[in-house]
């Protein structure tokens, strides 16, 4: 051992105890691998703390020695992630497994690293709740090692995968510094840290605590077994499903040797002459339930299902479960080992993969099993091999590799839930070219400046992630300000032609809060926007991005821009797949637009926005905007790749056109809401939804707010799931020209049954406490259904707050939601300035129309700020501003958010001084 480490090991033995520290080397043995055990190295010693401030002085400790940290939880991961490559520390959080609180008003929790997943959803399951991804191993994995590879699970087909259930990390930095990505409150400002350390392998830092969403358990569930005669045949069932508009809570799928094997393991009297099973499950209230499963079976049946079998009783589906759950464990009775291969194809490409791998498996002459999540297109095919046959280990690589290459030619991607590691870094240059793997590596310098968490993992083997970010920067760098200011508008010219590039009056038209830019370039295309922002970037101009101008109010006051670029002729749809319910469109494309061409494919985005004629949903994303329907997640869960052009021109691209994805950073959710600061968005890749069968909203007035909040906490202690729930004051009703004191507009959408269930239930709630009126309204029926939502929407808008007029955001933890609109009341009646507020109920969003003068304004935000932080002034006359930190208190993790500015954009061109990050 070296003699810094036997001096490293003293030092943390004074500071955290024996009992903490491990370097025996047989005991470190245990150390070597995770899961996969394909590559084995000890590390020098392992730290178990038991406490955030043990993590740090550990950490702290291993950065005054310049040693290698890995991050480890239970060691079930599959892909290397927690092998010590380079020796060094490892950090075992397995000690760390206290749910620290449970905070159900809000309905999260906060929890160490090293709890165990399914023990979390047993801890919380007493109050009616669980923690919803459930990974395979969930008895064994840890939420750490969850979110090190943003795992999923049999049931995040529905209820999504780790990063929509991560509010906020408690997160110990490479030198010490230990610092919160956020304080999970919904739409606060700033760059989403959280969403870029989830799945980032334990290469960005140690998670010494997480914030994490709770999910209220469903009323009603059920499960059945459909076995087909093929695996083709059940793969089909699949897409015809999901595109028929059904959104189960699972579509698994096991093969004929998986069926053996879990047959042998949990008795299931499984029929042997049946090749495929799928293992369905749907979940909600149990109102129409039995109608979405007898619409889904009937699907299995037309595609020649042998067996529709019923799991009847609790304790069945248990068992059920209990068999897909294990079935890895008990493809042990097949083979001495197995090599996993976990990758996401889009779902209707699942047929066609699944030919091709029993075609592999005859060329090398491999037995396989398929077990996989078929409703979201992640396979994991299992070559089953010996690992003391040289020859058996190389063709299970051959057959691995062939996998990852069919996967990447299908429009897939390498990785769905088990993360890159060691055993996938070699594929990242097969789906990413170098431009991506830099834009990459910045995250990576940024927060491991010395390669020290978790080294030599993710990248190519024969690339440094360091070296790619120097790489980077030095290429923008070098071609700063290498044009004359005075030829930028001819080169624009030449690039856009002259009918689309305005200057003088024609320019004033795009002004951003009344500023009006030099020059506004229209590109055409991507690689004219890319020119475009290579000539401002050689020129050394200030660029600023116009979608559809629904939003140029908003932010700090700036300085006229040199140039604006706008979007509106990028506006085509990429790529369009009905049946994979995904879709890609140039960044210009207005939401209206959108909206008609998904409603001919009996599809949605799940949102209104005011003005959706000019919204575009390029703006909306770097915006992070969402609307009032939020029961499907924001738009930030139904972003699945972006197009960004950098500052210097270069063309990036991340995340793909699949539902499930850890393939690298996830740049997608660090550009969402971004504010077109890091680069401009050029195209969007997206999630999109069926239209369901039936909506409907019941609309409850009240004398006074006390009686639409009581009706609130009532609905928040059933199993009801409404899609949105929103409260209108009376100012707010006042302009939907409905009278009242306050109001309820409570959303349900789905199987008619079980909307009809919530509306009756609803209203019988608002009647018990003294509603002056219960109204239904029904989409297709009823054209004040959708328009009421268009009017909610609309209550948002920032493009006409003129004079007087200001809009604020404030947002607040959902408990405090009461509190937060009584104050505002208050403040109202006290200042004496009229005010219309709405409310995303279930989340803590408020939006709040105010006219007063100058003073009065900026009195009020601060005191809204000095007490919930998160109060955003979204639109006022520009000279209002001056003297309001517009975007409220400054964000948890500011430092590492200005870091990141600074090296995604070095010259600091790119809609400078607007956002909270300049």
């Amino acid at each position: 051992m070296k003699q810094k480490h036997i001096a490293l090991i003293d030092a943390l033995r004074r500071a955290l105890g024996a009992n903490a520290v491990v370097d025996n080397p047989d005991a470190l043995m245990t150390y070597d691998s995770d899961g996969s055990v394909m590559v084995k190295t000890p590390p020098d010693l392992v730290v178990l703390p038991t406490t955030p401030d043990q993590i740090v002085v550990a950490v702290h400790h291993a950065y005054q020695y310049n040693i290698p940290i890995v991050p480890r939880g239970a060691g079930t991961g599959l892909s290397g992630g927690a092998t010590p490559l380079r020796g060094g520390m490892v950090i075992g959080t397995a000690r760390m497994d206290k749910v620290v609180q449970v905070d159900i008003p809000n309905r999260r929790a906060l929890v160490q690293p090293g709890v165990i997943n399914f023990e979390l959803s047993q801890h919380v399951e007493f109050y009616g709740y669980k923690y919803a991804p459930d990974p395979s191993s969930q008895k064994a994995c840890t939420i750490g090692g969850n979110i090190a590879t943003n795992s999923g699970g049999p049931h995040c087909l529905k209820y999504g995968v780790t990063t929509n259930h991560i509010l906020a990390l408690d997160m110990v930095l490479h030198d010490g510094t230990r610092l919160w990505t956020s304080d999970g409150v919904s739409d606060r400002a700033g760059y989403d840290l959280t969403g870029v350390v989830v799945g980032s392998e334990g290469t960005l830092g140690l998670v010494a605590q997480a914030l994490v969403r709770l999910t209220r358990l469903p009323e009603a569930k059920r499960v059945v077994l459909a076995l087909f005669p093929d695996v083709i045949s059940a793969s089909e069932v699949v897409s015809t499903v999901v595109g028929a508009g059904y959104l189960p809570t699972s579509l698994e799928m096991m093969d004929r040797n998986a069926i053996r094997a879990v047959n042998e393991g949990y008795q299931l009297g499984l029929p042997p002459e049946a090749e495929a099973l799928l293992l369905i499950e749907v979940d909600g209230v149990e109102d129409g339930l039995d109608d979405q499963l007898a619409a889904i079976l009937a699907i299995c049946t037309q595609h020649g299902a042998l067996e529709l079998r019923p799991a009847r009783t609790e304790e069945e589906q248990n068992r059920a479960w209990a068999a897909r759950k294990n079935a890895f464990g008990a493809i042990g009775r097949l083979a001495p080992a197995y090599y996993l291969v976990d990758t996401v194809v889009p779902r209707t490409r699942l047929p066609f993969m699944m030919e091709q791998i029993e075609q592999l498996g005859r060329q090398y002459n491999m037995p396989m099993a398929n077990i996989f999540h078929a409703g979201d297109g992640n396979l994991h095919p299992l070559v089953l091999y010996n690992p003391r046959d040289p020859d058996e280990v190389q063709r299970a690589q051959h057959i691995a590799e062939a996998v990852m290459r069919l996967s990447i030619e299908e429009g897939g991607v390498i990785s769905g839930e088990h993360g890159i590691g060691i055993e996938k870094q070699n594929y990242m240059a097969m789906l990413f070219n170098a431009a991506d793997l830099q834009a990459m590596a910045v995250i990576y310098a940024t927060f491991n400046p010395r390669a020290q968490f978790n080294p030599a993992k993710m990248f190519p083997s024969n690339s440094d992630p360091l070296k790619l970010a120097e790489q980077r920067h030095s290429r923008i760098t070098r071609s700063s300000n290498t044009l004359d200011p005075s030829e930028l508008g001819p080169r624009l010219e030449a690039i856009v032609g002259q009918r689309n590039l305005y200057t003088g009056d024609g320019a004033q038209h795009f002004a951003v809060q009344g500023q009006a830019a030099t020059y506004v370039a229209e590109p055409a295309d991507l690689d004219q926007l890319a020119t475009v922002l290579a000539v401002c970037h050689r020129a050394g101009a200030t660029v600023v991005v116009w979608g559809g101008g629904t939003h140029q109010q908003i932010g700090n006051l700036i300085a006229a821009p040199d140039v604006i670029v706008s979007m509106q002729r990028l506006n085509r749809v990429l790529k369009y797949e009905p049946k994979d319910l995904t879709i890609s469109v140039e960044a210009g494309m207005p939401i209206a637009t959108m909206q008609r061409l998904l409603a001919a494919q009996g599809q949605m985005l799940p949102f209104e926005v005011d003005q959706p004629e000019r919204a575009t949903i390029g703006g909306l994303v770097a915006l992070g905007w969402t609307g009032a329907r939020r029961g499907y997640g924001t738009l930030r869960d139904l972003l699945l790749g972006l197009t960004i052009v950098e500052v210097d021109g270069t063309i990036i691209r991340n995340g793909g056109l699949v539902v499930k994805n850890v393939s690298g950073y996830d740049l997608v959710r660090l550009f969402n809401g971004s504010m077109g600061t890091l680069g401009i968005i050029a195209a969007v890749n997206l999630k999109v939804l069926p239209r369901p069968l039936h909506e409907a909203t019941l609309l409850a007035t009240f004398a006074a707010p006390e009686a639409a909040f009581a009706t609130l906490a009532q609905i928040s202690t059933t199993q009801l799931v409404p899609t949105a729930v929103e409260y209108l004051d009376r100012g707010a009703l006042a302009q939907l020209g409905i009278v009242g004191g306050a109001a309820l507009a409570v959303r349900a959408e789905g199987i008619p049954a079980a909307c009809e269930r919530h509306m009756r239930d609803v209203a019988a709630l608002a009647q018990q406490h003294a509603a002056l009126e219960t109204r239904t309204l029904t989409d297709g029926h009823d054209r004040d259904h959708s328009a009421l939502w268009q009017a909610i929407a609309n209550l948002a808008s920032t493009h006409d707050a003129n004079g007087d007029t200001a809009v604020l955001r404030l947002c607040v933890a959902p408990a405090e939601l009461p509190a937060a609109l009584a104050h505002l009341a208050a403040l109202a009646q006290t200042h004496g300035y009229a005010m219309a507020s709405s409310a995303h109920a279930q989340h803590g969003v408020i939006l709040l129309r105010v006219g007063c003068d100058r003073a009065t304004l900026h009195t009020l935000h601060r005191t809204l700020v000095q007490r919930w932080r998160h109060c955003h002034v979204l639109a006022c006359a520009p000279e209002r501003k001056a003297g309001i930190a517009v975007w409220g208190a400054e964000p948890e993790g500011a430092m590492l958010m200005h870091a990141l500015k600074q090296a995604y954009d070095p010259t600091l061109r790119l809609n400078p001084g607007r956002y909270v990050v300049s």
